[in-house]
């Protein structure tokens, strides 16, 4: 099987993703307000936008209902940031990558959820956060660790919504995508610029 970083790529660009998929800007304009926040903060906002974009890609794949949207809400199945993750590997719209990578950004934002003063510039956070890598080739990130977890957030979180607006349809009773992962599929790579807060570096 051919590796992500050898498929074919396709270039993206953000004002045809906003044209695309208007509910983009939410996004860039959220992303635009990270410098405003904490490093905690930023953490947690990136990581509610991946839970977001996880949410609107189902969606786009379900049957348009009021019961489709009630399987998000409160105690319902896809009402958390980890069956979201599950269920766009199952019908086949992340990779096993992307699943796992989608996993560790969110046990990270989970800690910050949870711990008030975390602890990002030493081990293990700091590791955990430096690890984290795109599949699709070279993408630079950052020594500061923050700034890491931030920017594959924000480049994972477009990267979905690209593909929400791939097929942005009406959908029947009637499945139209079959839920196999083919060897050859298209993977895509950013050709726009994320927004990324400019916290000190700490040593």
């Amino acid at each position: 099987m051919a590796s992500e970083s050898s498929r074919d790529v396709i270039e993206i660009g953000l004002t045809e993703l906003v044209e695309r998929w208007p509910k983009t800007q939410s996004y860039v304009d959220l992303f635009s307000e990270l410098e405003n926040e904490s490093e905690r903060g930023a953490v947690l906002l990136t990581g509610a936008a991946l839970d977001d974009a996880l949410e609107d890609l189902l969606k786009n794949r379900l049957v348009q209902a009021k019961c489709t949207d009630e399987l998000f809400e409160g105690t319902a199945p896809l009402a958390t940031f980890s069956a979201r993750i599950n269920l766009c590997f199952s019908v086949g719209v992340i990779s096993a990558t992307e699943r796992s990578l989608l996993h560790q950004l969110k046990k990270i934002r989970n800690d910050c959820a949870h711990v008030q003063a975390i602890r990002f510039h030493e081990p293990p956070m700091r590791d955990r956060c430096l690890a984290l890598k795109l599949p699709y080739g070279d993408v630079c990130g950052s020594e500061h660790p923050v700034r890491h977890y931030v920017l594959i957030a924000q480049m994972l979180v477009l990267i979905l919504l690209w593909r929400s607006s791939n097929e942005n349809l009406m959908l029947s009773d009637e499945p139209i995508h079959s839920p196999k992962r083919k060897d050859g599929s298209v993977v895509e790579r950013l050709s726009f610029p994320v927004k990324v807060p400019d916290f000190p570096l700490r040593r």
